[in-house]
């Protein structure tokens, strides 16, 4: 068996995780933990077709071209493979939907973002691909910031005064383009996801284990304009700008709106201030872009 902390838990599995942060072994009966297995799921679970997934109130599910998940009572993951999956394909699943899904079954938000800290705190970025999200904390990691998620944030919202940020684990995501263009020796990254072609680069600056306030949230996106252009949402903005966050949104669909998913990230805008970014496309504005985050931290 594998030993891991994660997101401010431990972690016990039978498949490994290269990227998570090593613990030595614990005694279950002591800790609360995670319990990641391959095992049989229950036959009413096993669907022939693909990309299906259901969300009750203490089990959820999936299928997918390369697995079956089920995640049960927020401290278990079952999985079995499909099509002979090996574990590069099947770990990015286990830690995304899985772990989403088991953390909303504890009462937390997996949000779909990057998550970086300084000495105020912590701030969510998030945006849709090609939004400049990966370049952003990049630059924002080289000046100053360092990192607690690169994919996922999860967030304590329990005390809607201070909603607390919990670190993954030290790698940054990279595709494949993106590390040759840094001259990054791909034999020596991990291979994580066959469909985006991406790595997992090791994050060589100090990475702490503890969790951080949530101190503002910045949306990137990128449009055909001049200049970089940036406001502060209100009102509704600011709750669909973190509904559109959800990194379980794509799965939920029009269930995203529903009390269940909808009063946390209710709870999220009305506790942090969310901002907006806008840059032109193809144009290098991650200094600019700095600045306004700098000035929105200050």
């Amino acid at each position: 068996m594998f030993y891991y902390t994660l997101y401010g838990t431990k972690l016990i599995s039978d498949v490994a995780f290269p990227q998570l942060v090593k613990v030595s072994s614990f005694d279950p009966d002591a800790v609360p933990h995670i319990t990641i297995k391959e095992g049989k799921l229950p036959a009413k679970y096993l669907f022939d077709r693909n990309c299906y997934s259901d969300f009750l109130q203490n089990e959820s599910y999936l299928s997918n071209s390369f697995c079956y998940l089920y995640v049960e009572n927020g401290n278990s993951i079952t999985y079995q493979r499909k099509n002979n999956a090996s574990d590069a394909v099947l770990n990015p699943y286990i830690l995304g939907w899985g772990i989403a899904m088991l953390f909303h079954q504890r009462g937390m938000l997996a949000i779909h973002c990057s998550c970086v800290a300084n000495e105020k705190g912590a701030m969510l970025i998030s945006g849709y691909s090609g939004s400049g999200k990966s370049t952003t904390t990049a630059y924002l990691l080289e000046n100053g910031y360092r990192l607690m998620a690169d994919d996922i944030a999860m967030l304590d919202i329990s005390d809607k005064n201070h909603i607390m940020a919990y670190p993954a684990f030290p790698y940054q995501k990279l595709c494949r383009d993106a590390a040759e263009r840094h001259k990054l020796s791909l034999d020596d990254m991990i291979y994580i996801d066959e469909t985006k072609d991406k790595f997992l680069v090791p994050y060589e600056g100090s990475f702490s284990l503890e969790p951080e306030r949530v101190r503002s949230i910045v949306v990137l996106s990128a449009r055909n304009t001049s200049q970089v252009l940036s406001e502060e949402l209100s009102g509704i903005e600011k709750w669909y700008a973190c509904l559109d966050a959800l990194f379980l949104g794509p799965l939920l669909g029009d269930r995203v709106h529903s009390a269940e998913y909808g009063k946390p990230c209710l709870d999220l805008a009305s506790a942090c201030p969310v901002y907006k970014i806008t840059r032109p496309y193809e144009l290098d504005t991650r200094k600019e872009i700095f600045n306004i985050i700098q000035s929105i931290n200050n």
